[in-house]
């Protein structure tokens, strides 16, 4: 019989079913590696007031009739690295405070005006560009 590692080729119905169980593998494993590095930000909150508060793998929507307002960026409770995404579609800005030793762009807070925010947790503090 002839094989090359694990595939027969001496029979193409079983070589193409083969083939089509590794392709199946290599789509799972690689959609298990990316989500395990990067993980695609979850809308957990559409905020119309002041206040709430979210970390890694989450996205947030504000959405307000506020001038301004605050929103608590937490760290993920096992500290691993990681993106947020804040989506500020509010009339004026929206000052993201983290928690003490954290920081986010070494500072305590800062503010986000109008668009799309994408932070990044690198295991001791928040970023963004």
């Amino acid at each position: 019989m002839n094989t090359i590692k694990q595939f027969v080729t001496g029979n193409p119905g079983q070589l193409s079913t083969q083939l089509s169980n590794l392709e199946s593998n290599v789509v799972s494993e690689t959609a298990d590696i990316r989500a395990k590095f990067v993980p695609i930000p979850v809308t957990t909150a559409v905020v119309t007031s002041g206040g709430g508060s979210f970390s890694v793998g989450e996205a947030v929507i504000a959405d307000t009739t506020l001038s301004t307002f605050t929103l608590n960026l937490t760290d993920p409770v096992n500290k691993a690295p990681g993106f947020a995404m804040l989506i500020n579609r509010s009339s004026g800005n929206v000052t993201l405070k983290t928690i003490a030793p954290t920081l986010i762009q070494l500072s305590a807070s800062l503010p986000f005006a109008n668009g799309m925010w994408i932070l990044f947790f690198d295991g001791t503090g928040w970023w963004f560009k």
